[in-house]
């Protein structure tokens, strides 16, 4: 063997050499690659498994927390009479509810109720079915329905939520018109008055008074809710047909915005809610 074929054969074993040495970092490299890849996957599941059962286990406790709470049976069980059509009987759990409602300190039974939207379809009812008829206490029936249906949309996540909502906040200004007219006046009169929150209401509101301002959460609660009232329209019964007609189309409110009339709402109910932690 030649000198030359020597030296060409030694710079092939060293190319093979060579190439072996770099395919195995290639391949050490591939696997250290797939490793890391896989031990961020199996961390990744781990923390998705602690997210699931962090969100599970709440949402464990607050089902036990609302079904735990004392008026979420009463709060039920008319809803779910109501579906019935059974009037007599339902103005009986009504009256039952209410029972529980007037003692002492019962304002704290309202402020935490989980589920707002259902109390305040329940203070619908009583405006709808009142076997009252004392003025006093529808005043105190649509109050509390327009606190709780407010701070229910304060929290609604998606505009299909505050939409739905929006129709309760429709009931209650309707049924509840001429109850809400003396809380409603008697926030604006003081509102008039302070240094800063005169702000939140315009003008036409402090001129318009407490019937202005229901027609203006009326019109909104109107609009919120068109959509669905297109899709579904026996959400509307007959007989509030020409008032939700009229409510959407009420142009008085055309340079109000959305976010201004949510603070107005806001507003209230805060005040609303201070009366009844106090009660």
């Amino acid at each position: 063997m030649g000198m030359f074929d020597f030296l060409f054969k030694k710079k092939r074993e060293q190319e093979r050499l060579k190439a072996e040495i770099e395919a195995e970092r290639e391949r050490k490299r591939l696997a250290e690659e797939q490793r890391i890849a896989e031990e961020r996957e199996r961390r990744l599941a781990e923390n998705r498994r602690k997210e699931a059962e962090r969100l599970a286990r709440i949402e464990r406790e607050k089902q036990e927390k609302n079904n735990s709470h004392p008026i979420k049976k009463n709060v039920d069980n008319i809803l779910n009479i109501y579906d019935t059509g059974n009037i007599p009987l339902l103005q009986q759990a009504l009256f039952e509810l209410g029972n529980i409602l007037n003692k002492a300190g019962a304002g704290s039974l309202i402020v935490s109720y989980p589920e707002k939207d259902k109390l305040s379809e329940v203070y619908s009812l009583y405006l709808q079915y009142d076997w009252m008829h004392d003025n006093e206490i529808r005043e105190v029936w649509a109050e509390n329905g327009f606190y709780c249906i407010v701070e229910y949309l304060r929290q609604v996540k998606t505009n299909q939520d505050f939409a739905v909502a929006s129709l309760d906040l429709f009931l209650i200004c309707t049924y509840g018109r001429d109850s809400l007219y003396s809380k409603l006046s008697e926030v604006l009169n003081k509102a008039e008055m302070h240094p800063f929150h005169s702000s939140i209401f315009s003008s036409f509101d402090y001129q318009g008074g407490g019937d202005y301002l229901i027609s203006e959460f009326q019109h909104f609660a109107a609009l919120f809710i068109s959509s669905l009232v297109d899709q579904y329209p026996a959400i509307i019964s007959p007989s509030l047909r020409n008032e939700y007609q009229t409510a959407k189309e009420d142009i008085r409110f055309s340079n109000v915005t959305v976010q201004e009339v949510r603070n107005k709402m806001f507003f209230i109910s805060k005040i609303i809610g201070s009366i009844l932690d106090d009660f």
